[in-house]
């Protein structure tokens, strides 16, 4: 995830520390689509695991469908926002890289390709994005799930992999610096 800007708070923010005490482990659920219903069934069960997740302090959420694809999308949820990003061609080889067709539906589904700001080496290569996600947690699951299924290929009958771990900036001021005179 790209890095935000903590002119205000950082990883010593004491409300921080006190939310990453309090926080669940790492989840990891993988599954296939086929075994509990299809897709429309994973999406659901999804959108369900993100809305529980969208008002407490913010986690991060990992979906992806290795070895089949090297291709995943990435979250942080939390305060009743998230980011969420995809994988480019930074972090892809081979038959996994996005082609310009690609490309087109990602951006006719919503998303932002990488820019140069996104590829500060700190921050690993540099994703496809979504704007900021404000409570709209079925938009959000509905992109995620175009995007998986018809972008991205994952296939219906291999499982896959969502893994969801806290955020190494819970509170509200550290995940959503750029959000801060919103909540004002």
């Amino acid at each position: 995830m790209a890095r935000n800007d903590r002119t205000t708070h950082d990883a010593a923010c004491t409300e921080c520390r006190h939310l990453r005490l309090e926080a669940d482990d790492a989840r990891a659920f993988e599954v296939a689509p086929a075994d509990i219903g299809g897709w429309r069934m994973w999406s659901k069960a999804l959108l369900r695991m993100v809305r529980r997740m969208g008002d407490q302090p913010t986690q991060a959420i990992v979906i992806s469908q290795e070895p089949f694809t090297q291709r995943y999308l990435q979250a942080v949820v939390g305060h009743g926002i998230a980011r969420v990003e995809a994988s480019s061609n930074a972090s892809l080889q081979g038959m996994h890289r996005l082609t310009d067709d690609h490309h087109q539906l990602l951006v006719l589904l919503g998303w932002r390709p990488p820019t140069d700001e996104s590829l500060d080496p700190r921050d690993g290569p540099g994703s496809w994005s979504l704007p900021l996600v404000h409570r709209t947690w079925d938009d959000m699951v509905d992109v995620i799930s175009a995007t998986t299924i018809g972008v991205f290929g994952f296939s219906e009958h291999l499982p896959v992999s969502v893994i969801t771990f806290g955020s190494v900036h819970p509170c509200r001021s550290c995940s959503w610096p750029e959000t801060a005179r919103e909540f004002r």
